[in-house]
């Protein structure tokens, strides 16, 4: 959805904007044998979120994970530490090695080879410090209107016409709206798609993600970033 097509929408207060492949990689649950079924799953998860965030969800649920733990801002990014058992920045990538197997690094991201925890990792609720002085989520106070977007890359955009086909016709189809999942298939890089995202939409912005070059951009462009065990506190 463009801009153009965005006229008469309501902006809504808070855009998640969720790394797909890296969501869905911190959580070694078989995704490397499916990746477009693992990104249907996540679609399905974040469809309570984004029905919920409709309504308005408290800031404090926002701002903060059930451990307490703020999201990370730009004081804070790249500083959390790797999730246990993470290896790598568990990017669902195509042509990445699942848990357990042989793979190389992400080229031009910095990363570690698999099995090496990235220390640069902001995961397992560790995304930011919660001290005084780190900026929140919202600057309001009261419940918020979220809107989610699920960015997916490589052989996860499948998924995207497998979710088109099940929800059309059934309300869920309004891509963009409030209380629906938009998902964005990314034309070339996942990562410059998302921080695309992050500089152009308006409000306040969270960006879902543990990869730490993609934290740092996402900063720079203006979001906030949180990790994939943040994310999954709120489903």
């Amino acid at each position: 959805m463009t801009a153009g097509d965005r006229a008469g929408v309501p902006e809504p207060d808070l855009t998640l904007i969720v790394d797909g492949a890296n969501v869905v990689g911190s959580r070694p649950d078989g995704w490397w044998r499916d990746r477009a079924g693992a990104a249907v799953r996540l679609y399905d998860e974040l469809a309570g979120l984004a029905e919920r965030g409709a309504a308005g969800i408290p800031a404090a649920q926002l701002a903060t994970g059930e451990d307490g733990v703020a999201p990370a801002g730009p004081e804070q990014a790249g500083t959390g530490q790797a999730g246990p058992g993470q290896a790598g920045s568990g990017r669902a990538r195509t042509g990445q090695a699942g848990p357990g197997q042989a793979g190389t690094g992400q080229a031009g991201t910095g990363q570690a080879d698999a099995g090496q925890a990235d220390a640069g990792q902001a995961d397992a609720g560790q995304a930011g410090t919660g001290q005084a002085g780190t900026r929140q989520a919202t600057q309001q106070d009261g419940p918020q209107t979220v809107a989610v977007v699920l960015v997916l890359e490589g052989a996860a955009k499948a998924a995207a016409a497998r979710i088109a086909a099940r929800t059309a016709g059934d309300g869920r189809d309004r891509a963009g709206e409030l209380g629906t999942v938009q998902v964005v298939s990314a034309s070339g890089s996942g990562d410059d798609e998302i921080v695309r995202l992050a500089r152009s939409r308006p409000g306040h912005r969270i960006v879902v993600t543990s990869d730490r070059e993609l934290r740092r951009r996402s900063v720079a462009a203006g979001a906030q970033v949180a990790g994939p065990s943040w994310l999954r506190a709120k489903l």
